[in-house]
């Protein structure tokens, strides 16, 4: 068989900027989701060890939870979705731990 008798198929596609995978060749987009409207609490519970000089250092955990009303979609395509209600409540609900930094003067 020839090289004039093979099927050759070939896609061209913009993709935002993003390479795709050498591996796979893949091409992986961002989307971006903005949520608003949002209510809920903040719990933080720390220990702090004196180094004197006003300063003292310690654990802290923070929990968080936040319900949001409203959820936004960006894609770097250039295809915004306005905010708008949704159909399920989005919860954002962490545990941090975090080392404090205190200076009191």
């Amino acid at each position: 068989m020839t090289p004039k008798n093979q099927l050759g198929f070939a896609t061209r596609c913009v993709h935002a900027g993003q390479e795709p995978d050498p591996t796979t060749g893949a091409v992986s987009v961002d989307n971006t989701y903005k949520n608003t409207a949002g209510s809920g609490f903040q719990f933080a519970i720390s220990y702090g060890l004196n180094l004197g000089g006003g300063f003292s250092i310690g654990p802290t955990l923070i929990y968080r939870d936040v319900k949001y009303k409203k959820q936004s979609l960006d894609t770097p395509t250039g295809t915004p979705y306005a905010a708008s209600s949704t159909v399920s409540t989005p919860v954002d609900g962490e545990l941090k731990p975090m080392i404090t930094l205190v200076y009191r003067f």
